[in-house]
């Protein structure tokens, strides 16, 4: 009996051990066991083999013959040696686990990446679409320029000319001016390093420019048209086209019926100067009643009333 307390206390656990104490000790506790009950195995077979004695005591309390403790020791290492391949094993399964999650999350993410260039081309393709309707169109206006080009120019010519004419016929203010920019147009229309839409664009100023004078009140000096004489000229739209001599005294206005210059009364001396100084923003603003052709030529200009005069 002392022996296999012995036996029993080798198999416990090494000390500092702690962890692996309890299971040890249990697993120490069953391989003892076996081994007595193998011991127990051998023992019987030896009885049944050998000679019966003709002495001793016989029967269950026969003397116990204890186990082999090397045999113990390669039990016990076999089964540590087991446990320790366990862990590995486990250890191996973690690491897997790790990896397949790792793998997963990539998955998704490749997934929701994938979805999205998915959107971004749809988007990108629809551009296109849009892009290349966008190129056909401008390929349709680029066939149509030519056809353009044709018509525009002759426009542009007739326009020209009409313009022209109307200066001629027009009441005569600012008459060098404005031949001086239809001959700037001529001579644009027949360069050929000018765009059309250049030559354009300057026709449709020019026309701006017209109907411009038509909204105006000015005056300036200059030669009285059809004589030698230098006067002051006041252009009042192109409703009335008066002169003043440099010295004053003589006053007249541009008759559209007779295409001639008519006097004025001297009566309208002082309204035409407050004209001429509005004109030459020399004064502010302010109403006055001046002598038009249509009155004069129905009798009624002589007979109007203006501001400042005595009646």
């Amino acid at each position: 009996m002392t022996r296999q307390r012995r036996s029993t206390r080798a198999a416990g656990p090494p000390p500092g051990d702690s962890h692996a104490a309890p299971s040890r000790r249990r697993l120490a506790l069953a391989l003892a066991a076996a081994v007595t009950a193998a011991g127990h195995t051998h023992h019987a077979h030896a009885q049944d083999q050998a000679p019966a004695p003709t002495g001793g005591p016989t029967g269950p309390g026969a003397a116990f013959t204890p186990p082999d403790p090397a045999a113990f020791d390669r039990v016990l290492a076999a089964r540590i040696e087991a446990n320790e391949a366990l862990a590995e094993t486990q250890a191996r399964i973690d690491r897997l686990d790790d990896e397949a999650r790792r793998m997963l999350d990539r998955y998704r993410q490749t997934l929701d990446a994938l979805a999205t260039s998915r959107r971004y081309g749809d988007q990108v393709a629809r551009l296109i679409a849009a892009q290349e309707a966008e190129k056909a169109d401008f390929e349709a206006r680029l066939d149509r320029v030519g056809e353009t080009k044709r018509r525009v120019v002759p426009l542009m010519l007739d326009m020209v000319d009409h313009l022209a004419r109307f200066i001629e016929a027009d009441t005569p203010f600012l008459l060098g001016e404005r031949r001086d920019r239809v001959a700037a147009l001529r001579a644009a229309l027949d360069r050929a390093d000018v765009p059309t839409a250049e030559k354009f664009r300057a026709v449709l100023d020019a026309y701006q420019t017209e109907a411009q004078y038509g909204r105006t009140l000015g005056a300036y000096k200059a030669e009285l048209p059809g004589t030698d004489r230098t006067v002051d000229l006041l252009r009042v739209g192109r409703i009335a086209l008066i002169y003043r001599s440099l010295d004053g005294r003589d006053l007249g206005y541009w008759d559209r019926e007779a295409h001639d210059w008519a006097p004025l009364p001297g009566r309208y001396r002082r309204t035409l100067d407050s004209a001429f100084k509005i004109a030459r923003k020399q004064a502010a603003p302010q109403l006055l009643i001046l002598p038009t052709p249509v009155a004069a030529a129905a009798g009624v200009a002589d007979r109007l009333p203006i501001a400042g005069d005595a009646p």
